[in-house]
């Protein structure tokens, strides 16, 4: 992933980019299927991290994914160094981590 010099377009393109080919358009130029939204930037709670949440997946134990994605300035601009998943259940977990 190239630099750039806003480290939420990082945060952004590897949230489209998780969703993949899920996402279609339709016919008014509106997107339909799974969606993304920024649930926190490193500066709302001083941490490391982008908090990010995809959701809408077609799939009836899984709604999405919380990412977790960790960006570092150097002096070129930002780059991605990191991200993390954790699954969104939607009727919960079993005792070993799997969505219901």
């Amino acid at each position: 992933m190239p630099l750039t010099e806003d480290p939420q377009v990082i945060a952004e393109s590897v949230a489209e980019r998780s969703l993949g080919a899920d996402i279609q358009d339709v016919d008014d130029g509106e997107q339909a299927g799974p969606d993304w939204t920024v649930i926190s930037a490193p500066e709302d709670y001083g941490e490391d991290f982008y908090r990010v949440d995809t959701t809408g997946l077609r799939d009836d134990a899984q709604m999405g994914d919380r990412l977790f994605i960790y960006v570092e300035e150097s002096a070129d601009g930002y780059e991605l160094t990191q991200v993390e998943a954790t699954n969104l259940c939607r009727r919960g977990v079993t005792d070993e981590g799997l969505c219901l």
